[in-house]
């Protein structure tokens, strides 16, 4: 779920308003990921299962979550190096 915030807020730059914000939140039934507009359907698919209400809806470790991702970007014909790494933070944060 952790790894789902985290690249949920890398991809969006905000915080998922899924995410509880207090124990009692946590503790709260919620609803899993919105899907956002301005990602590719694939990134919204491996979010959606990732930030899961239900434990056993969500991927089952990181390793999982990265092959998704892994296999995002194989069927996308994405290719990623190092330096499109360090432009993609450039781009996002300046």
């Amino acid at each position: 779920y952790g790894m789902g915030v985290v690249l949920a807020e890398a991809l969006t730059l905000e915080k998922p308003a899924e995410v509880p914000r207090s124990l009692e939140a946590a503790q709260a039934p919620r609803p899993g990921w919105t899907p956002v507009d301005t990602l590719p359907r694939g990134l919204n698919d491996i979010l959606t299962r990732a930030l899961s209400p239900e434990p056993d809806g969500r991927f089952s470790s990181a390793m999982a979550m990265s092959e998704a991702l892994e296999t995002w970007l194989v069927n996308s014909a994405q290719t990623v190096v190092p330096g499109d790494v360090v432009g993609f933070l450039e781009a996002l944060y300046g």
